[in-house]
């Protein structure tokens, strides 16, 4: 009997152990990704010196409740921190922080969704480095110590770029502006002042893969709060866009369609005076889905990103397709598309796009200043592979100016460009072998290339930054491309050679033959520099090549016309300006 009870109790405890370990195992992996959100909304502060916001929590608690009740599927962890949850209606620096230490314990998997809300006062404040460098109001902060009391811009992006999450949004309902949704002291003030109006531009973020930061505002304009719509402006028409942002009609909202819907009404409800911007590399990225489930079928989606580019026009293969204002849904595949300013009837970009359904694009990503023709110079080299026919017709290498002028156009789904080419070099005195004798020649060289050509952009070496309010190009972009072309050759050789064994002491003749190139170009709003490098082969049946065959045997090496195949290679680096 003792020996079966401790039989009992041992099995017992086994059994209890083990339905421990199994429940532990079921909690802690998640085989499903989760749908996170955080919202901050701050209507309370200490200092006297920042006033008291109205409708700050009230965002908040809006935004989670779109997210969390009626997306589908909804959103299953809420981190909600306002004036609203707290029994005194403050939220301090403390509490921010612990929410976003939350957020970091939930987020355990890339394809979780994460939406990060703020609203609250921007600020800024100059830092013992001299730069001057936004921050984030909380309940606690201190105009007198806040760079203590206060998040900085810089930690919160950080922060956010830190989160596993490789599909997470980071919305700011606030500004810098010194109006509206932002407090900037007397002191401060007077410092943005000295700054002309440099500061209040889109901030150098390297954004993270699959992540988007989007603000209510541009970022020299006023967040505004409305009385009538019970809310921040673009906090109200972005949780109507959760619902009704559908640009393509796959049955599902993205981040970027909910963006454009409440941009588009920003503007409209402020009369342009508040333009919401966006800081994202959407190119090529599956879309962050808010509210529904997308259908196989979808569209790809075009969108404006900046406020400038609201009013552009878009046409496919000819097809108008409206303006940007709430974007713009493509066909799959590829075609040509055409970029317009309705106001001046102007042609602001013209090129094949490929684009694929259910991916997202910035308009900028077809901007870039690639003009129709140019004309470039630089210096060109070429130089004969081989033993034999190099030693005896061009033993060194050509160096000389190289002229080229290129005309690209997109038709017929691609973009194809046609390059003519001309590379002309001085006089080289030089020795030639010839039937074991040497010589002495001065040759001069001219060689001539007609090309078709084909580009593709490298996404990872352009840069298209955000342009000055109100104009449609920035200031400086540059987009670059990788280019390859093929095409017909010609090589015309001069030269006198120093020998009384030559019948024809001076001879002049041309070798034909085709020639491929590969390089890089990098277009700038009218220049564009270019590096390549190309393989020629040569056909030769002209006697410059072969009078010296027989070398000192005279009047017999003038009529030699055996043909030669002459391989080389040549590279080029210029630099050129497009021509209106």
């Amino acid at each position: 009997m003792r020996l079966r009870t401790v039989a009992k109790i041992i099995f017992t405890t086994l059994a209890l152990l083990g339905s421990l370990e199994a429940g532990a195992s079921t909690t802690v992996p998640r085989t499903q990704p989760r749908r996170i959100v955080m919202a901050i909304g701050v209507n309370k502060f200490d200092d006297d010196k920042f006033k008291d916001v109205n409708f700050a929590a009230k965002d908040a608690r809006d935004v989670t409740d779109a997210l969390m009740k009626k997306a589908k599927p909804s959103f299953d962890k809420e981190i909600l921190v306002s004036s609203d949850t707290t029994s005194d209606g403050r939220v301090p620096l403390g509490e921010l922080r612990e929410a976003m230490a939350k957020v970091e314990a939930a987020n355990l998997r890339e394809d979780d969704t994460v939406v990060i809300y703020l609203s609250t006062h921007g600020t800024v404040l100059r830092h013992p480095d001299g730069m001057v460098r936004r921050h984030i109001l909380v309940s606690d902060s201190q105009s007198q110590n806040l760079a203590a009391s206060s998040l900085a811009f810089d930690e919160l992006t950080m922060w956010f770029k830190g989160l596993r999450s490789r599909k997470k949004a980071l919305v700011l309902a606030f500004c810098y502006s010194g109006v509206g949704r932002s407090v900037l002291t007397p002191n401060m003030l007077m410092e943005v002042a000295r700054l002309r109006g440099g500061f209040f531009t889109e901030p150098d973020i390297e954004v993270a893969e699959g992540s988007v930061i989007l603000a209510a505002s541009g970022w020299q304009e006023p967040a505004r709060e409305s009385p009538v719509l019970q809310n921040e402006v673009y906090t109200h028409f972005l949780v109507k866009g959760f619902e009704h942002g559908d640009t393509n009609g796959d049955g599902a909202v993205s981040i970027t369609e909910a963006h454009a819907y409440a941009t588009d009404g920003t503007a409209v409800f402020t009369r342009n005076e508040q333009n919401p911007s966006a800081i994202s590399e959407i190119k090529g990225r599956d879309p962050i889905i808010i509210n529904g489930t997308p259908s196989r079928t979808r569209n790809a989606l075009l969108f404006a990103g900046y406020s400038q580019y609201r009013s552009l026009e878009a046409r496919w293969n000819g097809r108008s397709l409206g303006v940007l204002s709430r974007g713009i849904s493509l066909p799959e595949g590829r075609g040509k598309l055409v970029i317009i300013d309705p106001s001046t009837s102007r042609v602001v970009a013209s090129k094949v796009a490929a684009v694929q359904a259910g991916e997202e694009y910035l308009v900028t990503d077809f901007l870039a200043p690639r003009q129709s023709h140019f004309v470039s110079a630089g210096v060109g080299l070429f130089e004969e592979v081989g033993g034999r026919s190099r030693r005896r017709l061009m033993p060194e290498r050509t160096v000389g100016l190289d002229i080229r002028y290129d005309w690209n156009e997109a038709f017929f789904n691609d973009l194809i460009g046609l390059q003519l080419g001309f590379l002309a070099a001085p006089p080289i005195e030089e020795t030639i072998e010839v039937a074991g004798l040497s010589f002495r020649q001065k040759r001069s060289s001219y060689l001539m290339l007609l090309g078709l050509t084909s580009s593709w952009k490298l996404s990872s070496l352009s840069s298209i930054p955000e342009p000055p309010s109100g104009q449609l190009k920035a200031p400086f972009v540059w987009d670059t491309s990788l280019v390859a072309g093929a095409g017909p050759s010609l090589l015309c050789l001069e030269r006198t050679i120093d020998s009384e064994a030559f019948k024809r002491k001076r001879q002049k003749g041309c070798m034909a033959g085709a020639h491929v190139s590969t390089g890089v170009s990098t277009y700038m709003p009218t220049l564009r520099m270019t590096t390549d490098l190309s393989f020629m082969g040569l056909v030769n049946r002209n006697p410059v090549a072969d009078s010296n065959d027989n070398g000192n045997r005279g009047a017999s090496a003038g009529s030699s016309t055996r043909t030669h195949w002459t391989p080389s290679w040549g590279a080029s680096a210029r630099l050129g300006f497009a021509l209106k």
